[in-house]
């Protein structure tokens, strides 16, 4: 069964005004999973001083967390929550959704970490996301970290595509979110017939990655085209397979 995402004010009315809501994706459980101990609180505590770049004061903070009975990887949990709301969601020219991704953080000289990338992958393994034009709940399963960064197309995939794959990583939420062009396929592979036993359905999102100068200033931003892969399972619902045909789109619209 599917459950339509919940307005704010839908949220405030069960959890109260005591999280920002936006990081509760329209999701009671995630809204009360926030205010579960002092986990938000903490996870505040720490994104305020490191966007202030104070590493002394975080670093005490850091020991205050694990001297206490909080259990700090609910704090992490949280804290990636925040931080991935950091990605910006706009419009081009033409009316297109892009997310904007604010910080290259997988880029090997010579190729991809990969197992780096599968890594942070794990962190959204049990997650749900709503497609905003089409009302899809996309799941995130525990396939998904292994397919993203060792598919064929991954291994075949090399520098500006490469790097742009896996720092795509860190939007994948809202990559979802703004996904349009919903299309659908038949599975027609054997190994395929219980995990996309309703078939694939494919889907078009965007995303912009920055480019720096030789000062380490971000001097523009390269947008991004990419096809999302979802597969539908036996038990009727949709998760998200792999990212595909990644094509560096020609856009001024970000220049300095």
């Amino acid at each position: 069964m599917k459950f339509d995402s919940l307005s704010n004010d839908e949220l405030q009315k069960i959890v109260g005004d005591k999280i920002d809501l936006d990081f509760a994706r329209g999701s009671a459980s995630k809204a009360l999973a926030l205010l579960d101990g002092n986990y938000y609180e903490f996870a505040k505590d720490l994104k305020s001083l490191f966007d202030k770049k104070d590493f002394l004061d975080l670093n005490r903070k850091i020991n205050e967390i694990k001297s206490s009975d909080e259990d700090i990887t609910k704090v992490e949990k949280v804290l990636n929550e925040l931080f991935e709301r950091l990605n910006d969601e706009i419009e081009d020219l033409k009316g297109n959704k892009i997310v904007v991704i604010h910080d290259v953080i997988f880029q090997g000289k010579r190729s991809v970490e990969w197992v780096d990338v599968e890594q942070y992958l794990k962190r959204f393994v049990g997650e749900e996301y709503t497609i905003k034009e089409t009302g899809d709940l996309i799941y995130i399963g525990a396939d998904l970290p292994d397919e993203y960064t060792h598919s064929n197309y991954t291994m075949l995939l090399r520098g500006a595509n490469a790097k742009a794959k896996a720092n795509a990583a860190q939007g994948l939420p809202e990559l979802i979110e703004i996904a349009t062009e919903k299309a659908h396929k038949d599975n027609y592979k054997e190994k395929h017939n219980r995990d996309a036993k309703y078939g694939w359905y494919k889907y078009t999102s965007r995303f912009a990655l920055p480019v720096y100068d030789s000062d380490g200033e971000i001097d523009r931003y390269n947008v991004f085209q990419v096809i999302m892969i979802v597969r539908h399972a036996e038990d009727e619902k949709m998760y998200l397979y792999d990212i595909m045909n990644i094509k560096k789109e020609t856009s001024n619209l970000f220049q300095s």
